[in-house]
């Protein structure tokens, strides 16, 4: 038994090492005893490559991943007879296991619901597998913390992981292998397997887990030969071992190799010691202990006992010779500066008589060139992600291009692909590498999740489990797997969410108007599938419910499709999306597989069957090879293995995300993992410790190229948070202090050598519309993008260029529509209403869109705020006519009669066909029950304000400018057009003394609005005058009949809002309010305007004290005089006079066309906030013509000035 230990830094030549042994292995004796290669299992492929460039073919050589090496030894001797789980089978077997034990969990009970939480415990569980902790460990260690600390939350965890772990174990055992034990197996099995007496590499890893341990230790006992591959400068073993040092993770791995070595009784351990180029780091003779240094020489020595390829310096056990040893490292053979950081990097650790390596400060490192003699790295500050990714493209580019790089001698890393630090690298990269051009393979394993089959199924699923719930069939019908067309489906859509429809109204009652046959061609193959399994009166097996879906997928022809959709990616060349599709439904049937497997044939409920496989999807991963040989390796720095790049993009290297701030584990956090270790369990290191690992993957990713680093960091990520640098930029500016960091921005820099890298076919056009742009500003494009425009006005792209050129001349500025146009929109005459002439005074795009195109919303079948305020409009116009029609005088009605006519009222309202909403549903009864207590407080506060003054209602609902109701204002315009208002007064009320009958509008509001002159100055509020001007024309006879007098003109009073809802009102405590007190109705004052003169006043509210009023928007002054929300009789008027001239003036611009996009904005308050339309205007500020029309800022003394001005100037 050997073991022997390849230890060198980065760039040394350590897996080259262990290719030449085993091709002079080969060469010699190609039938000899087995030769084995341990790599990680994503080296495995490069691995292969690797050895058949040295030899033409092998049979004695097996490449092999710690999985693929127990497969093929349980293959050769046994053990593989139970159904092998996968790591996705896992989460479905824990969520099955959730699913029946949930109830039974203490500190995780609410965890069995959320989305994501069994894979969270199965990943924990894989933990303490992989470290040998059984259920039974687990125990005995939440008796230990809970003696500690009694009721501790640490001790309800253990005990419930153990619980499940527990449970887990009783479901597999002679059922299926868990992954994990497979290793276990492995190590039993290896004795009788081919790999006794085997020759033994293990390369590529810097730790192990402790069953891949003990598969280590078998294959020691075993084999003849264990050589093992560590990424170690052999000057770490002069120094005790230190977490803190940068080979502190693969010194542990040796230290661990060597106890293993000693206890089983391993009688040879030697060390094999990799020169650096230059300096070999100073050793004194005898302190390195079982060495043996080699040095890579250029011209190989073929010396009997000598490694081919190799001279061996000093072989004398016991001893290395301190004759420092010259010579260059294969990797760094061309690139000084990439030499330098490596050596840099490692020398911090060491004390000056171990590394003698001066600082960058003192001069150059030993006699190395000066720094920033070659380009090797390059540093760059990018302005965002995008055009980070986008700058690397280009450099990738100009690389093969000019400079004779091939593709695949290319690699992309970045510490996280889809979430560095919270930005998507991989999504970026995917984009801008096929605009680009760029062959690219990104070795990752894709999450399945959104893939159009994987919402299919679990659509179709929650179709069953919910009963038809619309979201659940409109998921499935919008999949592109179904047969269904788009517009169909958005049309079907329409007409469900406008009616409601849910559960068996799918399939049952009245037809669908002109859908009904689309909708029943269109959810036919669902239906059936949902009949197969309502058709088991019995109850229906897992292994039932796998077979429905699957005939679900063949009725649906999904292979066929996803064929097409193959055919289709790789015409586009993208073979790993066509690979995608290929490795997705093989992953969609192993899930199904999986469930049968794991829920067995007893009847299982359909909710618990979805629960699991709905884990299983969410747990999918796609693992993908490499489709070409020539392309780049996009991967993580812990996960990829590009074997030897020439060159090595690394993004992304920010504060945060290179290295990497660990967070504490979802299951244990770090403090919780110190008290289970005291405890005497041994699980997975802590996140410090992995935080300290980050700084050995540091040095693992730049250490990788041969010629050239290319590290970036983006100034902001997407949404403009400012980004540092990472610590692994400022070692390298601290090494070469005159290196200059560049700059890449979104647009190209003007120097003709650099704009060429911009002119690729995917983004010359964009990048030359956006650099003509410029021009406009006085900007010059530049000389390349002159020739750029040149070739496309006269190249095979001209109309694609003509189309997108013309946007530089855009401007988002709709013009005028002609009068005739305008009067085939509004009509002639306009009959219009006053909401809609406010519409136009807060944007005339917003009017044009709405009420002259007719532009709607899509209608859905939901209490929206407009709903209830109908609703409660309805029961109080019921109210005022109910006590019109039983001949009640409003002065003697008493609150408990006010109460039961409300209730009696609201009853009725309910019952009509609009609202039926209403009866929809549980949630929706016990709105109308809210509301209904709204109408009546509405009515109790209707009654408290009567009886405080003469005002009584005279209509209610009065309509004006409809058939049927009364005259409407007729306004005459220009060019004789003419504009008829027409619309709905909730309340008139009338009040008479000897001075004349005056009158009052009221307006129901559910929310909290005010009368402000500022707004009818602007247009924006011209509602409650317009009412008022309508009531004053309409008069009365008397104050209860009701009737209108043609020609009478009451004394307009004022107008007001009446909140029929409770506006949110601020309390310390909770008031204690008593029904009958007049405090009821404080929070339902009145807002509006109203004349000032005593007369009025009087008429509105009889008793009054000094003070603010409980009812009108005003305040009693002790001088006798109001204040508040009131204006002369003069001056109300002067604005009926106004508001009738700016109805002629907004009616005037809509004759004549004005659909400008011009949103008014007061301060935080614009008309874009709650307009429907943004997708239509596209309003935008930074678009040429598009401002805001400011208004506000005048007090409402101000604004009543200019409109007296104004009027005045009119007569």
């Amino acid at each position: 038994m050997k073991l022997t230990f390849i230890l060198g830094p980065a760039g040394s030549g350590k897996t080259r090492y262990c290719l030449d042994q085993i091709e002079e292995e080969l060469r010699r004796s190609p039938e000899g005893p087995p030769l084995i290669f341990l790599v990680p299992d994503q080296m495995t492929f490069q691995t292969e490559r690797a050895v058949l460039k040295k030899v033409s073919g092998f049979m004695r050589l097996h490449v092999v991943s710690f999985r693929r090496l127990a497969w093929r030894v349980l293959d050769e001797v046994g053990g593989r007879g139970a159904t092998f789980i996968t790591a996705t089978g896992k989460t479905m077997a824990i969520q099955a296991i959730l699913w029946r034990r949930g109830q039974d969990l203490r500190f995780f009970s609410v965890g069995p619901g959320r989305p994501g939480f069994s894979r969270i415990l199965s990943r924990a569980i894989h933990e303490l597998i992989s470290w040998n902790v059984s259920p039974e460990d687990l125990e005995r260690t939440a008796a230990v913390v809970e003696g500690e600390s009694a009721g501790s939350l640490l001790s309800l965890k253990l005990k419930d992981i153990a619980l499940v772990y527990d449970e887990y174990l009783k479901f597999i055992k002679g059922r299926f292998t868990d992954p994990d034990d497979y290793l276990s197996a492995l190590a039993q099995k290896l004795p009788h397997s081919f790999a006794r007496d085997a020759r033994v590499w293990v390369d590529g890893f810097s730790g192990f887990t402790p069953k891949e341990y003990e598969v280590l230790r078998a294959l020691l006992e075993v084999s003849q030969e264990v050589n093992v591959a560590l990424c170690m400068d052999p000057a770490e073993l002069l120094l005790k071992p230190d977490e803190t040092r940068l080979f502190y993770p693969t010194r542990r791995v040796l230290e661990k190799l060597r106890d293993m070595a000693a206890q089983i009784g391993v009688d040879q351990v030697t060390t094999v010691g990799l020169a650096r180029g230059g300096p070999l780091p100073g050793v004194r003779r005898g302190e390195l202990q079982d060495a043996l240094v080699v040095s890579a020489v250029d011209q190989r020595s073929h010396t009997a006992g000598n490694v081919p390829g190799y001279r061996v310096r000093d072989a004398l056990m016991g001893s290395m010779s301190a004759e420092r040893l010259e010579g260059t490292p294969p990797r760094f053979n061309g690139s000084p500066e990439l030499r330098m950081l490596e050596r840099w990097l490692r020398a911090r650790d060491y004390p000056v008589e171990v590394c003698p390596v001066r600082t960058a400060a003192s001069g150059p490192l030993s006699e190395e060139p000066a720094p920033g003699s070659t380009g090797d790295i390059i540093l760059v500050r990018a302005s965002n992600p995008r055009a980070e990714v986008e700058a690397c493209a280009r450099e990738i580019v100009r690389m093969v291009r000019d400079e004779g790089y091939r593709f695949g001698e290319i690699s992309v890393e970045l510490r996280d692909l889809q979430d560095n630090a919270g930005i998507a690298y991989g999504d970026i990269i995917r984009t801008v590498f096929r605009d680009y051009g760029i062959p690219f393979f990104v070795d990752e394993k894709r999450p399945a999740t959104h893939h159009p089959l994987v919402e299919l199924v679990r659509s179709a699923l929650d179709v069953v489990v919910s009963g038809w719930a619309s979201d659940a069939v409109l998921s499935y019908l919008k999949n592109d797997l179904v047969p269904v067309s788009r517009g169909d489906v958005d049309a079907i859509e329409n007409y469900v969410l406008a009616r409601g429809i849910k559960g068996s109204s799918w399939f049952s009652g009245r037809p669908w108007d002109t859908l009904d046959s689309i909708k029943n061609k269109a959810i036919a193959e669902l239906r059936r599938f949902c009949e197969k399994i309502e058709s088991q009166s019995a109850g229906v097996t897992a292994r039932y419910l796998s077979r429905a879906l699957v005939e679900l997928l063949r009725d649906l022809e999904v292979t066929r499709t996803l064929e097409r959709w193959r055919e289709q990616v790789l015409k586009a060349q993208d073979p790993e999306e066509a690979m995608y599709h290929s490795r997705v439904w093989a992953g969609v049937l192993e899930v199904l597989s999986q469930a049968q497997e794991i829920l067995g044939d007893q009847v299982v409920p359909v909710e618990e069957y979805s629960s699991v496989v709905l884990a299983g999807l969410e747990d999918l991963r796609i693992g993908l090879i490499p489709p070409a040989v020539d392309q780049v390796l996009v991967g993580s720095v812990e996960r990829s293995r590009q074997p030897d790049p020439k060159a090595t993009f690394l993004l992304g290297a920010f504060q945060g995300a290179f290295p990497r701030r660990h967070e504490d584990d979802p299951v244990f956090s770090d403090r919780e993992r110190d008290k289970i270790s005291a405890a005497g369990l041994e699980i997975d290191v802590s996140s410090r410790q992995k935080q300290l690992f980050e700084r050995y993957l540091c040095y693992i990713a730049v250490t990788r190229p041969s010629r050239r680093l290319w590290v970036s960091c983006p100034l902001g990520d997407s949404e403009g948070r400012a980004l540092s640098p990472s610590s692994i930029v400022l070692e390298i500016k601290r090494l070469f202090p005159q290196k200059a960091e560049r700059y890449e921005g979104s647009d190209p820099p003007g120097e003709v050598s650099r704009d060429l890298d911009w002119v690729v076919p995917g983004r010359a056009l964009g990048t030359l519309v956006r650099r003509l742009s410029g021009v406009r500003e006085g900007f010059s494009c530049g000389k390349v993008w002159v020739e750029v425009y040149r070739w496309f006005l006269t190249g095979p792209r001209r109309e694609e260029a003509l189309k997108a050129l013309r946007s530089l001349w855009y401007s988002n500025n709709p013009g005028k529509l002609s009068k005739e146009v305008a009067r085939r929109l509004y009509g002639s005459p306009i009959v219009t209403s006053v909401s809609r002439l406010e519409r136009y005074s807060r944007c005339p795009f917003y009017h044009f869109a709405a009420d002259g195109l007719g532009l709607e919303e899509r209608e859905i079948f939901v209490l929206e705020p407009a709903k209830a305020g109908t609703l409660l409009h309805l029961a109080l116009k019921e109210l005022v006519d109910a006590v019109a029609a039983k001949g009640l005088k409003w002065s003697e009605l008493t609150r408990d009669e006010a109460v039961r006519l409300a209730r009696e009222v609201f009853a009725r309202v309910l019952e009509r066909p609009e609202s039926e909403i209403f009866r929809s549903s549980s949630r929706y009864r016990y709105v109308s029950t809210v509301l209904e207590r709204a109408a009546v407080k509405a009515a109790e506060t209707l009654v408290e304000h009567i009886g405080r003054g003469a005002f009584r209602p005279a209509a209610a609902e009065l309509c004006f400018g409809f058939e049927g109701g009364v005259e409407g204002l007729e306004i005459p315009l220009r060019d004789g057009e003419t504009l008829k208002l027409r619309g709905i007064i909730d309340r008139i009320d009338m009040a008479e003394d000897e001075t004349g009958r005056y009158v009052r509008v009221v307006d129901y509001k559910s929310g909290s609005m005010d009368l402000k002159v500022e707004d009818v100055l602007h247009g924006l509020s011209l509602q409650l005058l317009v009412y008022l001007l309508v009531a004053t024309r309409w008069g009365s006879a008397g104050l209860d009949a009701g009737e209108p007098v043609p020609g009478a003109r009451a004394i307009p009073a004022g107008a007001f809002y009446f909140p029929v809802m409770d506006p949110p009102k601020r309390e310390k405590v909770p008031p204690v309010v008593d029904p009958s007190s007049s405090l009821v109705v404080k929070n339902r004052k009145m807002k509006g305007l109203l004349v000032s003169a005593p007369e009025v006043v009087n008429l509105m509210e009889r008793e009054r004290n000094s003070g603010p009023s409980s009812i009108l928007p005003l305040r009693y002054l002790k001088s006798g005089g109001v204040s508040g929300s009131v204006v002369a009789r003069e001056d109300m008027d002067v604005l009926l006079e106004f508001v009738e001239e700016k109805i002629r003036e907004l009616g005037c611009g809509i004759i004549e066309g004005d659909i400008s996009i011009a949103p008014y904005r007061r301060k935080t308050e614009r008309a874009c906030q709650y307009c429907p339309y943004g997708a239509v205007c596209t309003f935008d500020i930074l678009l040429p013509g598009n401002t805001y029309r400011k208004v506000g800022g005048l007090p409402g003394e101000e604004a009543l000035e200019l409109i007296r001005r104004a009027v005045g100037e009119r007569r």
